[in-house]
């Protein structure tokens, strides 16, 4: 007892002794407040903060894809291919059974298609006929061409030696007359001079009228030939165009009453929601081929306050709905465009909806694949994507005082009479 006594009244006595502390923890407590102070005023002053904004949207090729829509109104009998299979240009797709596949018009099918062949076999047999006898033509004008252009030939070397005789035909006479002045020849032989040198003139200008008319006649020839391709050519087109216009009348009447919708490209199919025994009507649409190698771009939508933000090769943060960026990360883009004017997409190739019009800002993937652990995924056209933008930084302090600064500023003016 007499211990507790002893130690209880040596701990009362020390409770109240003050407690004393080393000067350097007093100066390590300094500077770590110091060093606290500087950094929330670098955070203040100095760090910039982005601002984000983001958009929703999705991948598109660059080259654009085809649509499929329906001819006609009926009822779709098969589907040949599925969504997400590769096809090429001019696969069916589906086979879609019109109104008019009645058992009665087999019958009357099975006259125009025999009518159509006919129109067909003429068609061909105008088209052959059209080609001989351009070849005939072309093969006379030829020979007409080859045979004036070797009378046109000697024509030229019989005018060049009547143009010779007639110069040496003038020469003589004005020589023959200078002897007559002398007195060496008699005025009848100077006078049968001059009338050969007149003779020689009279042909070589005969001979230069039947160059000029051969000359005229090879360019008629040449003209004939153009004029005679233009015929044949645009008789062709016509007795094409009568075949052509027979080919579909057969076809229509072999189908009976069914038409195929045929891929326009090479691609992946894609928004095919359609089966067997759906109706469809004429103008609808059935899905989309997108290409399989085209470059992918992301079509994201924005309001106008963010569109208005953006500029050409800004840095863009994608985030795949089909790749949680948590796991994957995200994908780097820069802004290719940004649209001027707001508009609702009303025509998109995959099922993608705006509640209100927004602009388009189309961007650029750094790279169409995503990597993982290594494993790579390549990213399909029509994965929804959000885009992250910064459209403006600002520091800490200019974020806490924003709410002031757009506080309106009231004045009171001044009483009268004060001082």
């Amino acid at each position: 007892m007499e211990t507790f006594r002893a130690s209880a009244m040596r701990t009362g006595h020390g409770s109240g002794a003050p407690v004393s502390i080393s000067l350097d923890f007093a100066r390590g407590m300094a500077l770590f407040w110091l060093v606290l102070l500087s950094v929330v005023g670098a955070s203040l002053f100095l760090v910039w903060y982005p601002r984000m904004e983001s958009g929703d949207g999705y991948l598109v090729p660059s080259a654009g894809f085809h649509r499929l829509v329906a001819a006609r109104e009926g009822i779709i009998d098969t589907v040949a291919i599925t969504e997400g299979q590769v096809v090429s240009k001019g696969s069916p797709v589906m086979v879609i059974r019109t109104d008019s596949d009645l058992p009665q018009g087999t019958a009357s099918s099975r006259v125009r298609q025999l009518h159509a062949e006919e129109a067909i076999r003429l068609a061909d047999d105008r088209l052959e006929a059209l080609g001989e006898a351009h070849r005939l033509r072309m093969a006379q004008l030829e020979a007409e061409r080859h045979e004036t252009g070797v009378q046109l030939a000697l024509v030229e070397e019989v005018l060049a030696l009547h143009e010779r005789r007639s110069h040496g035909a003038e020469d003589g006479v004005s020589e023959q007359k200078r002897l007559l002045q002398e007195g060496f020849v008699s005025p009848s032989y100077v006078r049968e001079i001059e009338l050969r040198s007149l003779d020689s003139r009279q042909l070589a200008v005969e001979k230069r009228r039947e160059r000029n008319a051969l000359s005229g006649r090879l360019r008629a020839i040449a003209l004939e030939r153009e004029q005679a391709q233009a015929s044949n050519s645009l008789a062709q087109s016509e007795a094409r165009e009568t075949r052509l216009a027979a080919l579909i009348r057969r076809d229509e009447a072999q189908i009976q009453g069914h038409y195929a919708v045929l891929s326009g490209q090479s691609g992946t199919l894609f928004n095919l929601s359609l089966k067997s025994g759906d109706a469809v009507s004429a103008g609808q649409s059935i899905g989309s081929v997108v290409p399989t190698d085209a470059a992918l771009l992301a079509e994201v939508w924005v309001g106008t306050a963010v569109g208005t933000r953006l500029k050409a090769g800004q840095s863009v943060k994608l985030k795949v709905a089909s790749f949680p960026y948590q796991t994957y990360g995200v994908v780097e883009g820069r802004v290719l465009s940004v649209g001027s004017v707001p508009s609702t997409p009303t025509d998109l190739p995959f099922d993608f909806k705006l509640q209100e019009p927004r602009i388009r800002v189309r961007v650029a993937l750094a790279d169409p694949v995503i990597r993982h652990r290594g494993d790579a995924y390549r990213l399909m056209p029509g994965s929804v994507v959000t885009a992250d933008f910064v459209v403006e930084e600002r520091r800490l302090l200019d974020w806490l005082l924003a709410p002031f600064r757009s506080l309106p500023v009231s004045t009171t003016p001044a009483a009268s009479g004060a001082v």
